[in-house]
């Protein structure tokens, strides 16, 4: 999967400056325009929906293993204490999509890297809506 990351700036009809507020993944906002890969369309009247496809799994970690291993040989069953030692590891993708006039309709996944990601997206989404609304 590629991520494409816009320029600083883009040039709108009229020769004005249109600067980009944020992106979300191949998805960049500025005030007026939503633009994509196959274009850019106005932000006006635009519809945002986001899916969280994310999960979480525990694991022993692998540090806790080897102290439990080691330390069993030097302190025999409190050692094996730290085999109730748990990490949290985020899994799965975000889908966020925008739907307009003139046809638009993307879609973006955004991978999530910690418990973080959904909330940002989130954050990002509801901004762009409150644009498009405005």
């Amino acid at each position: 999967m590629s991520y494409w990351t816009p320029p600083p700036m883009y040039q709108q009809g009229g020769g004005d400056l249109d600067p980009v507020l944020f992106t979300i993944g191949d998805i960049t906002v500025t005030q007026t325009s939503v633009i994509v890969p196959h274009g850019r369309y106005s932000l006006r009247g635009t519809v945002w929906s986001v899916q969280n496809q994310t999960y979480v799994t525990q694991s022993t970690p692998s540090w806790a293993i080897v102290i439990a291993i080691v330390g069993f040989f030097f302190v025999c069953i409190f050692s094996l204490f730290f085999l109730l030692a748990k990490e949290s590891q985020v899994h799965g993708t975000l889908m966020v999509t925008v739907q307009g006039q003139d046809g638009l309709r993307h879609t973006t996944q955004i991978p999530a890297y910690n418990p973080m990601t959904a909330s940002w997206v989130h954050q990002q989404v509801n901004h762009a809506q409150a644009l498009a609304s405005s």
